[in-house]
């Protein structure tokens, strides 16, 4: 659906339900003690795809000094206030709860276009619990009257405070209580170069946490959700993969790196305690058990339903799949060649440091003269021009990246406290 219709859309949503709580003239707001004006700081989560994002949100989610939505279905957030942060009040917060129903209904689509991926089933919102048998959910009542109560009425909304309310009024609305001064997790998933600058304007001093994961292992679980289970020849596919691994834990704007870490997902899986401690070092917050837990709105999460474990929490076994079946062993020692700076600004132990210099690399040219073996599997219905295409672009891109590699944020590992 276009924006413009959209709008229209929503700006004629029926007026507010009254609740019971309305009816009643009881104050819904859990988190009285609380203005939205109190949460200063902002964390977003990062992602280049396969690497544990979602992981670390459900981790954060029922920490009392964490005010959060369910990842992902906020990706749209700077689309839907480009389109609607003209309208007042009343009509702001329906255009809001209409467009982002899912955070209140996981199983109901999203109407935000930027959001479209984001629907409950892939997400894995709709088989959560202990039993996998239920399905997220929050108050829309309960955030649409905490929501009036803190937005000035008749007057024009800021950016900064509709982010900072519509996150308390989201804990009124699953019961979480908060802390005074709570840090706000804000679930943009991927952000764009303008919804990060965005973030930094409203918030300067605003936490990027970058999620990263051995550049391999990232290229089979792309592979093996993207390409495999295609039914047609997407010969541009590899290009787009190997592209993001080389930007994986890049500093999303020149001047932010210092506000920025990565966390890599072998540390969250392999000692937990200790990771998420120094996240909580690096943001401030004191240490909670609920960090061992994954979760969304207090249910129990297991994974989205495009992981090959569908699992809840940490499991070593994510960060030892071979992905034989898109990654040969000569595929394998020429992807170590291709991200061999990657794996060394991550620490990662890269047992051949030599394939770091450059002189290698050039020796080691014409042996990517020969298709990888996702090359092949993305072209399995014939090769054509724009395969060909494809394929060149592929050897200029790892040449271009190779001799100009992109910055990276620093690592932060397991129990590094940091202010």
């Amino acid at each position: 659906m276009e924006a413009s219709k959209i709008k229209t859309a929503s700006a004629k949503t029926k007026p507010a339900k009254q609740g019971a709580s309305e009816k009643s003239g009881a104050v819904p707001r859990l988190n009285t003690r609380i203005a939205p004006e109190d949460m200063t700081t902002i964390v977003t989560v990062f992602t280049s795809g396969r690497s544990g994002t979602s992981l670390m949100a459900s981790l954060l989610d029922a920490h009392p000094w964490i005010a959060s939505t369910p990842d992902c279905v906020l990706m749209g957030f700077y689309v839907f206030w480009e389109e609607f942060c003209d309208l007042k009040y009343d009509a702001l917060i329906e255009a809001f709860i209409d467009q982002f129903g899912s955070l209140f209904d996981g199983a109901a689509p999203p109407k935000n276009p930027k959001s479209w991926a984001c629907y409950g089933e892939r997400i894995g919102f709709t088989t959560m619990g202990e039993n996998r048998d239920q399905t997220l959910s929050a108050d829309a009542d309960v955030f649409r009257l905490s929501l009036r109560e803190m937005l000035p009425q008749g007057k024009t909304v800021t950016r900064r405070l509709f982010i900072q309310a519509l996150h308390l009024a989201y804990a009124d609305a699953i019961g979480h209580r908060l802390e005074k001064g709570a840090v706000i997790l804000l679930g943009l998933h991927g952000p764009s170069r303008p919804a990060v600058t965005a973030v930094t304007e409203d918030f300067p001093d605003s936490r990027l946490l970058h999620m990263v994961r051995d550049p391999i292992q990232t290229l089979g679980s792309h592979f093996r959700m993207h390409i495999l289970d295609a039914k047609a020849p997407i010969p541009r596919r590899p290009l787009k993969v190997v592209r993001a691994r080389f930007l994986s834990g890049c500093p999303a704007l020149e001047n932010v790196k210092f506000q920025s870490r990565a966390v890599r997902l072998e540390d969250l899986h392999q000692d937990p305690k200790r990771t998420m401690s120094a996240v909580c070092g690096w943001l401030g917050i004191p240490w909670d058990e609920t960090l061992l837990q994954s979760t969304f709105n207090g249910l129990k999460f297991w994974n989205d339903k495009a992981s090959a474990h569908q699992t809840s929490g940490f499991n070593e076994e994510i960060i030892a799949q071979k992905h034989e079946a898109y990654i040969s062993h000569f595929d394998r020692f020429r992807y170590t060649v291709i991200f061999a700076s990657r794996f060394q600004a991550f620490d990662y132990c890269l047992h051949n440091t030599f394939l770091c210099q450059r002189v290698v690399f050039v020796m080691l040219l014409p042996l990517f003269v020969f298709p990888f073996r996702i090359e092949m599997l993305a072209n399995k219905g014939g090769w054509s021009l724009e395969s060909l295409k494809y394929f060149i672009k592929f050897r200029l891109l790892v040449l271009h990246y190779t001799f100009s590699p992109p910055d990276t944020v620093p690592v932060l590992r397991p129990n590094a406290i940091e202010n």
